[in-house]
């Protein structure tokens, strides 16, 4: 026991941060979550809290101190000296930077940088990865220019169309309804504005599964929104494979995030990209994100000494 090590993987994103920390032979000793932690969309003040009230959650679950060897991290910011040494500080041992795509890929239960790995949480992308070391992404341009299929836009295409409701532009949807329950806010202009004017990303984006659950009961605006979602998240997969493989190649492809937990999307999405790529090995999450990061660090920390 006196040698036994383990490895930490840190995944954040618009919504929450994990800390999960595997031993050595793979085993999840303890996880810790925090709030969201995109440093695009999180002040940076709000980032660091998250990541330490995850580190330090993580720690207290584990029964307190363990010998880190080595931690793997998807944070942009975790390239800033003054909160790579902070995270250093609290799990000690080696840091080293990954995507997300390597989270969602150790997610899925592959420990090879090999395939496609596809995104959907609060935002939307996708990463993509061969043998010979090439990466490429699609996706993940923002709120602003992108992160089509993700829980935010399909929650905002949502809102538009309770909000079209209302003016006699568009159709009758219980989505309008769905979104004065959720946000307790009245259907009227004034509530809507008045409301949404400061609602946060993470906040609208938490709308995102009574949209996909009025589409379930057959609303017909929902449906457009979440059939525009699949087309869109099947999309950066298909861009992806048309770069690095061929129609008949085989390799895997990992659906991950909140929106994909969803059985119909991810079902959808995944007969899109069987439909372009016959042979690709899709597959959903086993483990969270960070006990997936963790495991795939693991591997790759297997593999570097051998």
């Amino acid at each position: 026991m006196a040698d036994k090590y383990y490895v930490a993987g840190i995944d954040g994103g618009g919504s929450k941060t994990e800390c999960a920390i595997v031993d050595q032979d793979g085993h999840c000793l303890a996880i810790g979550h925090g709030g969201p932690s995109n440093i695009f969309y999180a002040d940076f003040s709000k980032v660091v809290e998250s990541l330490d009230t995850a580190i330090t959650s993580a720690i207290e679950n584990a029964g307190g101190w363990v010998k880190v060897a080595l931690t793997g991290c998807t944070h942009r910011v975790a390239r800033i000296p003054e909160v790579k040494a902070r995270i250093s500080a609290r799990l000690s041992g080696d840091i080293r930077l990954y995507t997300e795509g390597e989270a969602a890929l150790g997610s899925a239960g592959f420990t090879e940088r090999f395939g496609i790995a596809l995104i959907a949480g609060t935002g939307s992308s996708a990463f993509g990865f061969t043998h010979d070391g090439r990466c490429c992404r699609a996706g993940g341009w923002g709120m602003l220019l992108g992160d089509e299929g993700g829980a935010y836009d399909i929650a905002i295409n949502g809102l538009r169309s309770a909000a079209r409701m209302m003016d006699g532009r568009g159709p009758k949807t219980v989505i309008l309804d769905h979104a004065c329950e959720h946000f307790g806010i009245s259907p009227d202009f004034e509530s809507f504005v008045q409301f949404f004017k400061d609602a946060t990303r993470d906040k609208i984006a938490s709308f995102a599964p009574m949209v996909t659950s009025a589409a379930c009961r057959g609303d017909e605006a929902a449906e457009a929104i979440v059939s525009n979602a699949m087309n869109n998240l099947a999309d950066c997969v298909i861009a992806l494979g048309h770069k690095l493989f061929s129609t008949n190649d085989k390799f895997p492809v990992a659906l991950h995030g909140g929106v994909l937990r969803d059985s119909r999307m991810a079902e959808g999405v995944t007969a899109l990209i069987k439909e372009r790529y016959p042979n690709a090995d899709v597959r959903t999450p086993i483990y969270s994100p960070g006990v997936g990061l963790a495991l795939f660090v693991l591997y790759t920390k297997h593999m570097d000494s051998q």
